[in-house]
């Protein structure tokens, strides 16, 4: 049996990047075992995307992280998409009584370039300032309803403003919660075709383009929607083009030669909700069509003529499309299904129940003329498929114990020393061994500094849901010892 030579990325809830590579043991069967496991997030992955030895991954910490896939290493962090500094600050000016103006001239004496536009400022203070007028005398669920008696005795609460005010502190009332305070999350990220360059997209509103390589911040549409979210994006095989699905319910096409908006296109009629409902947004390999899903129904739209060639309805709401041809489609559902569509024929191949969850990603990849399928569902489990016909045939899978958000499938350099190569240049590697009667065996490794010193690398011990299962795929599976450096926060593998 061919043994394809792949290695899955998966984001997790559980802020885990998690890699797994096939391999194929003694019974001549393909397994699924766990490369790497990387924490470096602080909050849940909702993102990733890969060009040449490049892998980026976006969370909702507002932050996106970029790894060199042939060193094995975590390349920086990008930190273009922050927003909660910025409004935590108009939150206090809007307790001191400041306008939206005013909140804005001091974004851009201190943020100056990557301050917020006024727009998103306005809608800011505009969210605070309603906020505390509605609830200001409403009952907090799940709250009891206070009064300053009940908080402190008079005489004290009189001893602590005293106290403040001899201290010359001022006092700030507490404005309720409000989303608009929450951490900017990078919806979406995706690389040009010739990995020059990496878009980012996020909460803020923002369309972000960094070089690649340098990681210089080319280029940042600061309103592309109208300063609502940014969930979808998706650029064009020529690299000249891109498209973005907001929660203004606009479809908006980008001039990547000239750097500004081509045109904007809304989304239907009723357009209430509809940003949120956009499940999938996909571009055809050779770019003459793209696929726009949107609840239970996957529309296909020509370029020539900017008209919908066909739709497709579904019996369950759609998650997760992929092209496994130019004019072949396959679509994951809530279900836990996946089907296969034919764009030309316009019909539907074949339907698997693939999961018992519903499919939160899948991801194409061809290798020497044959295809393959990586799916995902929301219970952790990840299958790998044969993709043939229209048909899929399952070749192996595991469980990763996480909640899995998004999956990436590259193809595995063709040779692994590769991978071995880049890190003996950087990390010099002393095994000692300890094998006794009933003991596993024990790595440890030491890394050289440029100094001629040593410092000892350290072990990191994953949470319960991120722990490899591959022993219980088989009795004589075997298990990783996984290393990791404190600086690079990158697990290097034992191969």
């Amino acid at each position: 049996m061919f043994v394809p030579d792949v290695e899955i990325i998966v984001g997790t809830y559980e802020e885990f990047l998690l890699g797994y590579k096939t391999i194929k043991k003694e019974d001549a069967k393909c397994y699924l075992v766990q490369s790497f496991a990387d924490h470096s997030h602080r909050a849940s992955i909702r993102s990733v995307c890969a060009n040449g030895k490049f892998l980026a991954s976006g969370s909702a910490d507002e932050t996106i992280h970029v790894y060199d896939m042939n060193a094995r290493k975590e390349s920086g962090i990008l930190v273009h998409h922050i927003g909660k500094e910025q409004r935590s600050w108009i939150k206090i000016e809007c307790a001191r009584g400041c306008k939206a103006r005013q909140c804005h001239q001091g974004l851009q004496e201190a943020c100056r370039e990557s301050a917020l536009p006024y727009r998103t400022v306005a809608r800011c203070v505009k969210a605070f300032n309603e906020g505390c007028q509605n609830v200001a005398d409403m009952r907090q669920p799940g709250r009891p309803s206070v009064s300053e008696e009940d908080i402190a005795q008079p005489h004290a609460a009189q001893a602590v403003a005293d106290l403040f005010n001899q201290w010359g502190w001022e006092v700030l009332y507490h404005l309720p919660y409000s989303p608009d305070l929450s951490p900017c999350t990078v919806n979406c990220l995706s690389f040009s075709p010739n990995g020059s360059h990496l878009l980012s997209g996020g909460e803020d509103g923002s369309i972000a383009i960094f070089r690649t390589g340098s990681w210089q911040l080319e280029k940042v549409f600061a309103e592309a929607h109208k300063g609502e979210a940014v969930t979808l994006l998706s650029v064009h095989p020529s690299g000249k083009l891109a498209l973005s699905v907001g929660t203004d319910a606009t479809l908006r096409t980008w001039n990547l030669v000239k750097g500004r908006q081509a045109y904007a296109t809304n989304l239907g009629k009723n357009r209430t909700g509809k940003g949120r409902a956009v499940s999938c947004l996909l571009w055809s390999p050779d770019g003459s069509m793209y696929v726009i899903a949107v609840g239970t129904e996957v529309s296909v739209y020509d370029v020539h003529t900017a008209g919908i060639m066909h739709t497709f309805q579904l019996a369950k709401k759609v998650t997760c499309i992929c092209f496994s041809q130019v004019t072949q489609l396959v679509v994951g559902d809530e279900g836990g299904g996946l089907s296969v569509h034919s764009i030309s024929d316009r019909e539907q191949l074949n339907t698997f129940d693939a999961h018992k969850h519903r499919v939160k990603s899948v991801s194409f990849i061809s290798i020497k003329d044959k295809h393959f399928l990586a799916s995902a569902s929301s219970s952790g489990q990840i299958k790998l498929w044969n993709c043939k016909g229209g048909k899929l045939r399952e070749i192996c899978h595991t469980n990763s114990d996480c909640r899995i958000t998004c999956l990436l499938m590259l193809e595995a350099p063709q040779s692994r020393q590769l991978n071995q190569k880049h890190i003996k240049e950087e990390c010099m590697q002393t095994h000692s061994t300890d094998i006794s009667a009933g003991s596993e065996t024990r790595v440890r490794s030491k890394r050289l500094r440029k100094d001629g010193g040593d410092s000892h690398l350290a072990s990191r011990t994953l949470d319960d849901k991120a722990v490899n299962r591959n022993s219980e795929l088989s009795p004589t599976a075997c298990s990783f010892n996984v290393i990791c450096t404190r600086g690079q926060k990158w697990l290097v593998e034992e191969l």
